[in-house]
């Protein structure tokens, strides 16, 4: 086993206290169709310990069915009801927050799903306003005329910021750069930007893990979403090095904790639950 990665007298109080870790997929958890090192370790020893978790994700392309299988595939026993995504977060804060009736949506199948499951009517003619999210069908037309609509006044989000998507073949545009065409274009940025690192995202997450925030853990591979998200909603913050970032990056991320993998953390896990690794 990877032995314990070492810790300040902070670092070993927030792992003494930490009952529920939210989790990123890509670069965190699973790397392409692979499970990053250790994690499958990780999964055991969170069982072992008694700490819940929950998997967090931006991509909003896939169901949580078809994410559950994904991370099964990969060896991880991952349920849809252990997964969050920027989805079922818009449709939420649609009908919670702007008690919105009908939308017009620029994104993938998955998300159309999940907001039409949620009672939101899908429509291209005066809807309430206009959702934005990742898109591999996007049409000139339907761009333009979301365009018109938000020019017109509509009001309009964005599901998660992200610019681009990392695939097989290189970079997909992702949901940030569609929004980024349609900002340029009308001269109005989103009313609001939802996923990684939103409050209204984190603060969705908190409530489902049944934890107070001081009691979570946020781990993921990027500074620019997993740890400012944890940093503005008073969660512990790890970063792995299996994804994005590399050592000479997390030396300024401002996480608590960095990490070679998940293994070394559930190291870590063990030493501060009164086992030994």
């Amino acid at each position: 086993m990877k032995a314990p990665a070492s810790q300040t007298p902070y670092q070993a109080q927030l792992l003494s206290r930490l009952r529920c870790l939210l989790l990123d997929v890509d670069g965190t958890i699973v790397r392409g169709s692979d499970a990053t090192p250790g994690a499958g370790e990780f999964f055991s020893v969170l069982q072992r310990t008694g700490r819940s978790f929950l998997v967090v994700t931006n991509n909003n392309s896939i169901s949580l069915a078809q994410h559950s299988q994904r991370l099964i595939d990969a060896g991880l026993d991952i349920q849809p009801q252990n997964i969050l995504s920027s989805a079922e977060v818009a449709a939420d804060f649609l009908k919670a927050q702007w008690h919105i009736h009908s939308v017009m949506v620029l994104g993938a199948r998955a998300l159309r799903e999940t907001l039409s499951a949620n009672g939101l009517n899908l429509t291209d003619e005066n809807p309430d306003c206009v959702v934005v999210g990742f898109d591999t069908e996007l049409c000139y037309e339907r761009l333009k005329k979301a365009c018109f609509i938000i020019e017109q006044g509509s009001r309009w989000l964005a599901t998660h910021p992200d610019v681009a998507m990392p695939g097989s073949d290189g970079f997909w545009p992702d949901c940030g750069a569609i929004t980024a065409a349609i900002s340029i274009t009308t001269g109005r940025e989103p009313d609001i930007v939802l996923g990684k690192p939103s409050r209204y995202m984190a603060q969705t997450a908190i409530t489902r893990s049944g934890f107070s925030p001081d009691q979570i853990m946020m781990v993921g591979d990027r500074p620019e979403t997993d740890v400012l998200l944890a940093k503005q909603n008073g969660l512990a913050a790890a970063l792995v090095l299996t994804g994005a970032c590399d050592r000479d990056q997390a030396g300024t991320s401002g996480a608590d904790i960095v990490l070679d993998d998940l293994g070394q953390l559930a190291q870590l896990l063990l030493a501060h639950n009164g086992d030994k690794p």
